[in-house]
């Protein structure tokens, strides 16, 4: 880690970045499922996918 430490963690700290913002946005697309309009309900998808790619 002394030597590859600092070119491991930038990515690893942007696929924790990505996690989270996938599971919170699955969150709400998931159980705001009854209380969101349609049209809102599909654009919840494009974050979960861009975070997920």
């Amino acid at each position: 880690m002394g030597r590859f430490g600092q070119v491991i963690g930038l990515p690893f700290a942007l696929e924790g970045i990505a996690f989270f913002i996938e599971a919170i946005f699955l969150g709400i697309y998931l159980y705001a499922w009854d209380r969101l309009a349609p049209r809102r309900h599909l654009l919840m998808g494009v974050p979960i996918v861009i975070a997920g790619t």
